[in-house]
């Protein structure tokens, strides 16, 4: 089993920090208040998700490709970090002689999506091969993909649909590579066909 610094390998190549509980071996020490770690800790080990370093994965994601002659499933590894962007379409018409201006037509955009995480070889010190050309597959395809996450969840997104994704290589990295996703949430709509005479 190769061994990684993945506080490190966020930082250098997501430009992003960890933070406890993902990057810790160990929960902090309890305060008079106590912790939720031991209760977090117990719930994701009940899902059997557990990182490179043993502790427990709190959030993973999963996509799934289906239609009538294929079905296409890839666990995202690790916990990669995901963030929802919400954006809203609101008509602003300047007032005249006064300050600010009139809103009027709210409405809400799909979420913007991006998921960010790592592809690893945790076998041997090799390129992760089969860990990209699965990633490659299920984004090639021509249809949404269903996201199985909690924070997906909250958020009421089921589906997503990729508009872009880059895998970029590490510099004097042999087993691992960053992998980067944007999407949209998709839902499925009903369409109705009312024939006129």
């Amino acid at each position: 089993m190769k061994e990684y610094n993945l506080g490190a390998l966020q930082s250098e190549s997501l430009r992003w920090t960890a933070h406890y509980p993902y990057m810790l071996n160990q929960p902090p020490a309890k305060t008079a208040q106590g912790s939720n770690y031991d209760t977090l800790q117990a719930h994701a080990k009940a899902n059997g998700k557990t990182s490179l370093l043993g502790t427990p994965i709190f959030l993973p994601c999963t996509l799934k490709y289906e239609d009538e002659f294929d079905t296409l499933e890839v666990e995202l590894q690790g916990e990669p970090m995901i963030v929802f962007r919400l954006n809203k379409t609101i008509v602003k018409t300047a007032i005249d002689s006064k300050q600010g201006s009139f809103k009027e037509l709210y409405s809400q955009d799909d979420y913007g999506i991006n998921i960010k995480g790592f592809l690893f070889n945790n076998e041997a010190n090799e390129y992760p091969e089969k860990a990209v050309r699965d990633l490659r597959n299920i984004l090639e395809k021509q249809k949404h993909l269903r996201i199985t996450n909690a924070l997906a969840r909250i958020f009421g997104v089921t589906y997503i649909a990729v508009e872009s994704a880059e895998v970029n290589c590490i510099e004097g990295a042999q087993n691992y590579i960053a992998y980067q996703i944007n999407a949209v949430s998709d839902q499925l709509f009903n369409i109705k066909l009312k024939q006129t005479k």
